[in-house]
């Protein structure tokens, strides 16, 4: 399982809540938002989708079966959204994500992921440091 943190560092997770107009403005190639089937409304179509209709962004999804998905759930649903030209990111983070959820995860898995969705290398390096207190803290 794979934990997300962010509420405790500021560098961590930059881009969240503003995918969209970064993506607008250039200065993100690729976003990714993820949900459970049935879903809980985390991922933010409606905004994006002018912006698909116009050719702007492109969007793919692709569905995963984690082992560790609690019941109700069926699976997880995976949205991404690239600008055009970009689309071998979505690629590479839809094979990072299937490697993920058949428990085959590395630390360099999050850097490339990172990069993959236009962060900075000093965020990047705030997220895997935040990611290893996190663990550590779960260790102990």
């Amino acid at each position: 399982m794979y934990p997300f943190a962010f509420e405790t560092a500021h560098a961590i997770g930059p881009h969240e809540g503003h995918e969209l107009n970064l993506m607008i403005a250039g200065d993100k190639p690729c976003a990714f938002f993820s949900d459970t089937i049935p879903g809980n409304g985390f991922i933010p179509l409606k905004d994006f989708t002018p912006f698909v209709q116009s050719g702007q962004i492109k969007q793919f999804e692709h569905r995963y079966r984690p082992t560790h998905l609690p019941e109700p759930y069926d699976c997880l649903q995976a949205i991404y959204f690239c600008l055009p030209g970009e689309e071998y990111r979505v690629e590479q983070l839809h094979e990072l994500h299937v490697k993920l959820h058949q428990g085959k995860w590395r630390e360099e898995d999050d850097i490339i992921i990172g990069r993959l969705l236009g962060y900075k290398e000093w965020d990047i390096k705030a997220f895997i440091q935040h990611q290893r207190r996190y663990f550590q803290t779960q260790e102990t």
